[in-house]
């Protein structure tokens, strides 16, 4: 039996395995941004800043794009993915609307596949490149609202655990979390 063919096509898996995972890394870097940021503790915009700064998150630089915002915005850390952390919070119609999104100005290829890695669950709506994801949270855990009927939803939506969050690989990579409640 030929080893040369065998061990060739394995080293090219390999390579090809390699160049995949290191195509996934922005997109991982950008999840974990997400999670640590946008999903963990207070969603107040001072509360997401503050976590953004002490991780080392900057309020501005000669890369900051043309229309970013310090008031309500981050760039990531130099030498990762160059990404923005985007945090508004309103109070209308007795609801509380906190959104949270970390963003990136380039195509991430896997965005999707790993917030439903990271969640635990697939997204409600996935068009491959986009994903929808309803999400409850008890504590520190995920779980999918996907297929809760309107009594279940009007209930986790009360207790303040329903989350939508919103995923896209392309044009340019984007995590969008919306946390709506009731008005404190």
């Amino acid at each position: 039996m030929r080893r040369g063919p065998a061990i060739a096509l394995a080293l090219g898996g390999l390579a090809w395995a390699a160049a995949a995972q290191a195509a996934q890394a922005p997109a991982l870097q950008a999840v974990a941004a997400f999670g640590a940021l946008c999903a963990t503790g207070e969603l107040t915009p001072q509360a997401v800043l503050a976590r953004a700064e002490a991780a080392g998150w900057r309020r501005g630089g000669p890369d900051a794009p043309k229309d970013f915002d310090p008031q309500t915005q981050r760039l990531s850390p130099a030498g990762g993915a160059a990404l923005r952390l985007m945090v508004t919070s309103e109070t209308s119609l007795g609801e509380r609307r906190d959104t949270c999104g970390v963003g990136g100005t380039a195509p991430m290829a896997g965005v999707v596949a790993a917030t439903g890695a990271w969640l635990g669950f697939p997204p409600a709506l996935d068009l491959r490149t986009t994903g929808t994801f309803y999400a409850v949270r008890t504590g520190e855990a995920w779980a999918s609202g996907a297929k809760l009927d309107h009594a279940a939803f009007a209930g986790v939506k009360a207790e303040g655990r329903f989350y939508s969050i919103v995923t896209s690989d392309e044009p340019a990579a984007m995590l969008l979390l919306l946390h709506v409640r009731p008005a404190p």
